[in-house]
């Protein structure tokens, strides 16, 4: 028997055939369908966290702009921010803060002010931020004009040398080069008010070289300091020859006298021919020097005024200028005694009572004071009275001034103007 075929009006029965654009609808129904599923597990699933200080990054700044703050500074900082995530469990479990960047683009920035958005990404891969916020999610800045700037090398020397020492002409050095002006870098508003880059040297009392490395200032036409800004070279050599020379000077001849005139005869007055002498010497012991003495005119028994040509005494290592003398002539002048009883008389200095390790000089050595008495007291007056001691115990190196009292007998006194003294004292 045959087997029996069922015809309809659109022909006789075919099974399905599925078609490539069937198959790919179904697999694109079948992925929607797990996507749809595995998002909603995931947000049921996702947790929030939150990261506090959070810095700030800079990115794509052009290489000719300059970050500055407010008072035009170059800025390396900003403020930190928060960045609050929300993420599934096991990306939150590993992630750290920081492996969070937060940025500022500055692709395409130019010198302005400008209010930027913080962008935030994840800093290693294998990590999906589905949330960030950040707060504050704008920043403010301002971008200057990074330049260069030429200005001049001034050099200020400050302080007095000793006496015989000079001064050269101060200079700065990059290692062998002399440097006249230098570099500098910054923001352009600040860059724009540097006049001078300065260097300063004290040589107070040198008696060498002055050598040191110094950072220079920068100043503005005010001479303020201006911070904030590079320098090319940063630090140069300042270098100010100190040199010594011949010491010359010039001081007194005081001539000396021993003895004592003819009772009822004084001296009226002590002059020296010439009265100064021009000085060759090392600086340190020219300092020290006030005067020369010549050796002592003997005036035993004088009842008139004579002169006396005598040798110049001069301390070691001190020798006159050529075509000074060597020797002096000294005038005595002896005058009988007056009434009312005045007369005037030579008073030694001397000094007692110097500390250790100090050394004293004084002048003059040799003080003339008008006694006033009688013409006994005068004539029996011995020649210790004549003689004044400066008590220097427990004074320290330093220049100081007496006006010396000679201890008298009674009946006698000093009467006018007193003359003072000079005493220096200095360490050994």
């Amino acid at each position: 028997m045959k087997p029996t075929t069922t015809l309809t009006d659109k022909g006789p029965f075919q099974p399905f055939q599925p078609t490539v654009t069937s198959l790919l609808g179904r697999l694109a129904l079948a992925l929607s369908l797990s996507f749809a599923l595995w998002a909603y597990v995931l947000f049921n699933e996702s947790s929030t966290a939150s990261y506090d200080s959070v810095p700030v990054e800079l990115k794509a700044l052009p290489a000719n702009l300059l970050l500055v703050d407010q008072d035009g500074l170059e800025r390396t900082t900003f403020p930190t921010v928060r960045v609050i995530v929300k993420t599934d469990k096991a990306t939150l479990a590993s992630l750290r803060q920081t492996d969070l960047r937060a940025y500022l683009d500055l692709n395409g920035c130019k010198a302005g002010e400008h209010i930027l958005p913080v962008h935030v990404e994840a800093g290693r891969p294998g990590i999906f931020l589905t949330a960030p916020a950040v707060i504050p999610d704008f920043l403010s800045l301002r971008v200057e004009e990074l330049i260069t700037k030429t200005v001049p090398l001034s050099i200020e020397v400050q302080g007095d040398l000793p006496f015989s020492f000079e001064l050269g002409e101060a200079a700065a050095y990059s290692g062998n080069e002399a440097m006249r002006q230098v570099e500098v870098w910054g923001p352009k508003s600040r860059v724009a008010q540097v006049k001078v880059a300065k260097l300063r040297a004290n040589i107070e009392q040198l008696r060498a070289n002055y050598v040191a490395t110094q950072q220079p200032q920068l100043l503005d036409t005010d001479g303020k300091v201006l911070e904030g800004l590079k320098v090319k070279p940063p630090n140069v050599e300042l270098r100010v020859p100190i040199r010594s020379v011949v010491g010359l000077k010039r001081v007194p001849i005081l001539g000396k006298v021993i003895g004592w005139p003819s009772p009822g005869f004084v001296v009226a007055n002590l002059q020296s021919t010439p009265p100064l002498i021009n000085l060759l010497g090392s600086s340190s012991t020219l300092d020290a020097l006030a005067q020369v003495e010549t050796d002592p005119v003997d005036i035993t028994g004088a009842t008139t005024t004579f002169t006396r040509e005598v040798v110049i005494r001069f301390p070691p290592g001190i020798s006159p200028q050529t075509s000074e003398p060597e020797q002096a002539q000294v005038m005595v002048q002896i005058a009988p005694l007056a009434r009312p009883f005045q007369v005037l008389l030579p008073f030694t200095v001397q000094i007692t009572g110097v500390a250790e390790g100090l050394v004293a000089t004084y002048s003059p050595s040799m003080v003339a004071n008008t006694l006033v008495g009688t013409a006994d007291l005068l004539n029996r007056l011995k020649p210790e009275a004549l003689v004044i001691t400066l008590d220097l115990s427990k004074r320290g190196p330093g220049t100081y001034f007496f006006t010396p009292q000679p201890a008298l007998p009674n009946g006698l006194a000093i009467t006018g103007q007193v003359a003072q003294v000079k005493v220096l004292l200095q360490p050994r």
